[in-house]
């Protein structure tokens, strides 16, 4: 929706439309998905929002491991591991690599014909695992249908 209204949510003052329509977009992303209370996610439609994004789902991930990525930094932290489809945009697999996770810990997951990732080849899924879904995959438009820790990434 984002994309399509050409509309970037930023602050409520902004746009408090847009806002009130990707709160209610979440909302129905977490209850299609059957996601526990207290999950987290957002609606982004630009590789730098996605990298902020999947930045603030490390951060959150960690927090609850007891580990203060603003005060202590990575060094020594316990691994974060990205899910993303095998057909994911390019730009998400840019990101770990800037956020200081590293490529190696991205699991990519096997796709449809379609390129939306098959949930049932989701890797185990537990609190240090941050699932990148896609909103319109690139060559064919569709959207992947997974779920877990959600922080859309692209």
């Amino acid at each position: 929706m984002a994309r399509a209204w050409d509309q970037n949510a930023a602050m409520y003052v902004m746009s408090p439309v847009t806002v009130k329509i990707e709160e209610i977009v979440m909302a129905w992303t977490m209850d299609m998905l059957g996601l526990p209370s207290g999950s987290g996610g957002g609606v982004r439609h630009r590789y730098n929002d996605g990298k902020l994004l999947l930045a603030a789902g490390r951060t959150a991930l960690l927090k609850h491991t007891g580990w203060d990525v603003e005060e202590d930094g990575l060094f020594g932290a316990p691994p974060i591991r990205v899910a993303v489809g095998e057909e994911v945009h390019i730009s998400v697999l840019k990101a770990p690599s800037l956020l200081g996770l590293g490529r190696s810990r991205l699991a990519r997951v096997p796709v449809d014909g379609q390129g939306r990732m098959r949930p049932g080849a989701l890797p185990r899924l537990d609190d240090h695992t941050v699932v990148c879904i896609q909103a319109g995959n690139v060559n064919t438009g569709a959207f992947d249908p997974a779920g877990g820790h959600l922080w859309s990434c692209s």
